[in-house]
């Protein structure tokens, strides 16, 4: 395993960018799933998160780890916002309201 030798506080770098670009990137997600559709932006999120393990496991780099770290911010941000949509849309095509909450105390 190579080792980078960086200083804690560039580290620390790692964490809060992901972070930063996770809190405005799953509204944006949630918006673009609405106006291309969620399999597409779900579908764009799984390639940005393998774009980020490629780019992250061959990063030379506090700079290359920062741009991976970014990507995968992005891309995680990507399924849930366009899960819920798939799963709001199916709700509606089988006439729910809403979708199903799950077992009731019935079952």
């Amino acid at each position: 395993m190579r080792r980078a030798h960086l200083p804690v506080g560039d580290t620390a770098i790692l964490i809060s960018c992901l972070y930063l670009t996770s809190a405005p990137a799953q509204p944006a997600a949630g918006r673009l799933a609405e106006e291309f559709g969620p399999r597409r932006v779900f579908v764009a999120g799984i390639v940005l998160v393998f774009t980020a393990g490629v780019v992250g496991s061959s990063a030379h780099s506090l700079t290359a780890l920062i741009v991976a770290r970014v990507l995968i911010g992005a891309g995680t941000s990507a399924g849930y916002p366009a899960a819920m949509l798939l799963i709001r849309r199916r709700a509606e095509q089988a006439g729910h309201e809403a979708p199903p909450r799950g077992c009731s105390a019935d079952c």
